[in-house]
Formats: structure tokens, sequence, C-alpha cells
């Protein structure tokens, strides 16, 4: 067994151009180590047993975040507790004259350019999983691990953000597993042992005290760029939770699923439109301003990815286990237009940072296709044999409309990025289509006041 499960961007400028190191003293690691060796007694206690703790013990419903009265300033923050590492700062070097060459090439590839985008992966190898921070490039071509980090359990879904609990802008990852933990690292930090914090609580026998958060797996988040003390994540516990990163605490549940839930956005103009995916076949948007359900479409299949349309205010895509993707407007109940694009589960769902209509799709079968929806009915432009194996995962860069990286199966090469613009096809379709950068949109966004709820279907 050797895939990668996640994968996910971080954008341009957001990385310390020189990430700290963690030097520990001899009693912070004993700590770690006890505190580890205790958090391996409790699985061990709960192993193969449900937790069977009342629902209220989770967390209560309703606008707990005032999402009625959002009006687009940055709430204030309340500091957080983030655990206390030792950090020191600063690039590796080599004392030795007769290494100098080698020290400065480390030195070098140690430093993050603003240029530089990250990509978060997750290996699964065997029985050990990791995170690998990649450092990528396009214009000078380069791809390459940074650093990594050694995970207790298999990584299903990343989310970067950058929030600080304590106050003002970091470079963090969330970080989903097959435990109802999340664990939230400092992506500027190298070599540390333990995440900066941890959302939610497993339930311990011994010390008689109930889980905090899910009570299974998390199995994808998205972080709320309007209201940045906010997290969604959703769980094989048929439950979508909004967090306050602020205090670390559960402070909504939504549960009308009848199954795992397994994607989820948040509108890319509206703070409290929340889209989200299930397993038991159904598209459901939350108006995060209450505790109810707004609307909800059943699909032909299990709902893989659901994507919001950020060139469109109402519109959204959704993928299914049988291969279909289906494109709606909220408005409506019925869909704008159905594609079989795939004959098996469509496991990749990725539209174009800056170049509109431009959509790709990935499979199981390992197919990658590129679509042009500008127009109606997508139509396909390209396929690419990208040699991963089966597609697990993939998603277009945040910064360049042509990059895509796709995580797979085949254990020899299960990652790569792939410039489409190398794609003859790819170029004669889309190369005098005009680009919209990001920069425009979020100003558009700052100016609009969209609400995706106001209409009625």
């Amino acid at each position: 067994m050797n895939f990668i499960s996640s994968v996910s961007w971080v954008k341009q400028g957001a990385a310390k151009r020189i990430p700290d190191k963690v030097k520990l003293n001899d009693e912070e690691i004993r700590n770690i180590v006890q505190a580890t060796a205790a958090d391996l007694e409790d699985d061990e206690e709960e192993s193969g047993e449900e937790n069977n703790a009342a629902e209220n013990d989770t967390t209560p419903s309703g606008d707990e975040f005032n999402f009625a009265n959002y009006d687009g300033e940055t709430l204030q923050s309340n500091p957080l507790s983030l655990g206390g590492l030792a950090v020191v700062e600063t690039p590796r070097g080599g004392p030795e004259v007769d290494v100098q060459s080698e020290a400065d090439s480390e030195e070098e590839d140690f430093e993050i350019k603003p240029e530089d985008n990250l990509i978060i992966t997750g290996h699964v190898e065997d029985e050990s999983a990791t995170m690998e921070v990649y450092v990528y490039n396009e214009d000078e071509g380069y791809l390459y691990v940074h650093h990594d980090i050694i995970l207790p359990s298999v990584p299903l879904c990343f989310e970067w953000l950058n929030h600080e609990p304590a106050g003002g802008f970091g470079n963090l990852v969330a970080i989903g597993t097959m435990s109802n933990v999340i664990d939230v690292w400092d992506l500027d930090i190298v070599d540390g042992l333990e995440p900066s914090f941890r959302l939610g609580k497993k339930a311990s026998k011994k010390k008689k005290t109930p889980s905090v958060g899910h009570k299974k797996s998390v199995l994808c988040m998205s972080w709320n760029k309007h209201m940045s003390h906010i997290l969604a994540s959703g769980s094989a516990d048929k439950s979508v939770i909004l967090w306050d990163l602020d205090n670390g605490t559960p402070s909504t549940v939504y549960n009308p699923f009848s199954a795992e839930v397994q994607t989820m956005q948040w509108h890319h103009k509206q703070a409290h439109g929340l889209l989200t995916g299930s397993c038991d076949k159904t598209v459901r948007l939350f108006d995060c301003r209450t505790d109810s359900l707004f609307n909800e479409w059943e699909l032909p299949g299990e709902v893989e990815k659901v994507v919001w349309n950020h060139f469109e205010e109402y519109n959204f895509l959704a993928s299914t286990d049988n291969g279909q993707v289906n494109y709606y407007d909220v408005r409506n109940k019925d869909p704008i237009w159905t594609l079989q694009a795939h004959t098996k589960e469509v496991t990749g769902l990725s539209l174009s940072c800056s170049c509109p209509g431009l959509l790709v799709t990935g499979s199981m079968t390992g197919e990658l296709f590129i679509w042009d929806m500008l127009e109606g009915v997508p139509q396909k432009v390209d396929a690419k044999d990208t040699q991963v194996g089966a597609i697990v995962t993939l998603q277009m860069s945040p910064n360049s409309p042509f990059v895509v990286c796709v995580g797979g199966d085949n254990r020899e090469n299960n990652f790569t990025v792939w410039q489409m613009e190398n794609s003859p096809k790819v170029r004669d379709r889309f190369s005098s289509r005009g680009l919209i950068s990001a920069e425009s949109m979020e100003a558009e966004e700052s100016m609009e006041n969209v609400d995706i709820t106001a209409a009625t279907t």
C-alpha cells in the first residue's frame, strides 16, 4: 500500500521565508513521550468499541457565530493556549569550510521564496502515514519535499487556514484523520513533534471523560475565509460541526444526514452559506444564521465532491460515485446539466482559479479529463495519463490557472504536478480566453452583498 490520500495548496507568499526549527529540552521531550503513551493507552481501551455518548455532549445548535450580523469585518480573537514548544530560528548551515557549497545548497532549498507555492500531501505507505510539505515553483520548474511530519493516523483531508487563535495571521493546516480529533499544525515550523493545537478530544474510560467533537473519522473540512475563526468539519459520524478556532470548541452541530459527510465548501462570497455532500446521495445547503437546513438536492449516487463555481454567485458542481458531474443553480431543484464524466466515482473535481470554464475531473479509473463548461454541457478538451494510478485526489493551483496537482495509488509514482499549458489542445482552447485575477474577484466579493439563501425554490 502506497498512495496519496489528500492534497492542499498553500498560496504564494503565505509561508515564512525561513521557517523556524524546533529545539526541545529534556523535560519537553519527556512530557511529549508521556502524553503520547497516555493517548495510546486510551486508544487501546477504545479499540473496537463504539462511543455511545449523547449528541448533546458535543455542541449546541443555532447562530452561535452571529452570521446574521456579519458585516464583512474581521471579528476579534480570544487567545488560545497553543501547546508551548520551544522554537529556535533558523536556517541550517555547516561550520566546515570544505562542505560550505553543500550547506549553501541546503540553505537555498530551506528558504521559501515569495513566488513559491507549498503543496501539502498525505502519504500513506504500508503502516506509516506522513504529511509531506512540497515546494513548487512554476517559473523555475522545481518541485521537492521541503520537510515532512509523521502522523499518528491516516490523513483523510487537509484544510489550509491563516487564522491564529492568539491573534494575527499564520500559515496553518488542519488535518482530518481516521481519529475523531482534528490536529492543526504550523507549516512555518520544521521538525515539530506535536500540533499547535487540537480540535476535539477522544473519550477516555480510564479518566471517565466523554469525547468532544466528532465521534468518528473526520472526512472533510472547509475554512470560512470571511469569518476566519470558523472551521467546518464533516465526519463518518453523520454530522457537521462548526468549530470556533479562537477557543478551540465546537459551537454548532448539524446532523440531518443519514450517512457519512465526505465533502463541503463555504460559499466564496457569503459568510453563512455552507454546501455539503453526503454518502446518503444528497447535497445540502445550510444557512448558518439559523439552526436549520436551507435546501437540499437528491443525486443519483453518493456525493464525492461539491465545489462552488467562484465565477458565479448561485452555481455549484457535485460529483458522484457513479461517474456523474451535476451542475446546479441553488434557486432551482433540477440541475442545469448532467455530465457522465467517468465510468467510476469522480474523486477529483476542481475549477481553474482564474480561467472561466476550465474544469478538471479525475477518477479511480486513473483518467484525468479537462473540460470547457463555459457554454452549456461541458465539452472534453483533453485527457491526461498522469501515471499515478487510480486518482484519489486532485486540486487546481490557487495562483496559476493551468496547474493541477494529482495524487494516486501507484507505488512507484503516486504524486505529480501538471502544467496543462503543455497540452496543445488546452492551449488552443483557452489561450485566448480572458483570465480573471484572484485580486479582482476578491475586490468584487468585498463590494457585493450576495445572499444565496434569499431566493425561494
